[in-house]
């Protein structure tokens, strides 16, 4: 790296695991990869996650903390594409002007008002702002504040008891909960969020309400999604909502289960262990098969057990046989 030429560094938060840097090539001029930016969080909100066989479309979320006129472009560029924002009330400058009015009508936020806010919270550079920048920035506040359904106040009050995680899951179902299509694939996309947050009191006040009804085998890809993840409380949630496990275990659910450990658990070794044994001598795992399941079991139980499950090799691929509680 030519550290010569470089500006002053900064050091990169590190309560993140990956950082993308976006740079459209432009030189000398401020916030030209703010509309390239946008557009790249919208092609990776458009892409969806595989996870045991149920798919979940990536979440995306514009945060603000504080911020210049740069920020409020961000925001409004985000949220015309239909990214949710979380405004973190109290951080300073664009955040709190934001924060301040979001409960207003937009005919009340007035360019007098926007002033002052102005001359508040950016007391050291407010002389340097021209009218005209002033009543853009007023129009683009108007805007944001209208587009209710995707802008959350993580209000100060608030902040210790719901905390950022919640924030921003709540941004996410409310602005999946208000989208145009509100159809299963929707509400499907709010309960896969809200295990992945493993926020089962979310779901049981804000999902599973009078606006949709449920059917069990509804439940099926978050069920599955839950097993894996290992989140037993939307486990329990779903079976008193009327999941009846012998019809949800099927001989391909039960596979891909087991496909889906831990891979740091015990289990996980040792029909990884068995599926390449059977499979070559070659480090090439192949599908993990429920007979695989079974030779594991009596090789850990001995003479104790009998196969629980037959043969791949046999056409019918039902669990009659089995007894499932």
């Amino acid at each position: 790296m030519d550290e010569g030429s470089q500006g002053r560094l900064c050091c990169l938060d590190n309560n993140h695991t990956h950082f993308i840097l976006v740079d459209d090539g432009t030189h000398g001029c401020y916030g030209v990869e703010i509309p390239l930016r946008t557009r790249l969080e919208k092609f990776i909100s458009e892409q969806t996650m595989q996870r045991g066989g149920t798919a979940i479309k990536i979440p995306i979320v514009c945060v603000v903390l504080e911020g210049g006129p740069g920020t409020l472009d961000t925001i409004y560029s985000s949220m015309c594409n239909n990214t949710p924002c979380v405004i973190v009330e109290g951080s300073g400058r664009v955040a709190d002007i934001i924060a301040q009015v979001a409960n207003l009508s937009s005919s009340k936020i007035t360019i007098n008002l926007i002033k002052e806010k102005l001359q508040n919270l950016f007391s050291e550079s407010y002389d340097s702002f021209t009218e005209a920048q002033i009543i853009m920035w007023t129009k683009k506040i108007q805007d944001i504040v209208r587009m209710g359904s995707l802008l959350t106040i993580l209000r100060e009050q608030k902040a210790g008891d719901q905390g950022m995680d919640v924030a921003i899951l709540q941004a996410l179902l409310k602005a999946s909960h208000n989208a145009d299509h509100n159809g299963q694939e929707n509400w499907d996309h709010q309960l896969k969020l809200a295990v992945s947050w493993n926020r089962s009191d979310i779901a049981e006040t804000q999902i599973f309400t009078k606006d949709w009804t449920w059917k069990p085998s509804d439940l099926y890809p978050s069920l599955t999604l839950s097993l894996i993840e290992d989140k037993p409380s939307f486990v329990r949630l779903f079976l008193e909502r009327g999941v009846s496990l012998a019809e949800y275990l099927t001989w391909d659910t039960l596979t891909e289960l087991y496909n889906n450990t831990d891979p740091s658990s015990l289990i996980h070794s040792k029909l990884e262990r068995e599926a390449t044994v059977e499979g070559s001598k070659e480090v090439v795992v192949s599908t993990i098969e429920l007979h695989h399941v079974s030779h594991v079991l009596q090789d850990l139980l001995g003479d104790l057990t009998e196969p629980l499950y037959r043969d791949a090799k046999r056409k019918q691929r039902t669990l009659g046989h089995v007894n499932i509680k």
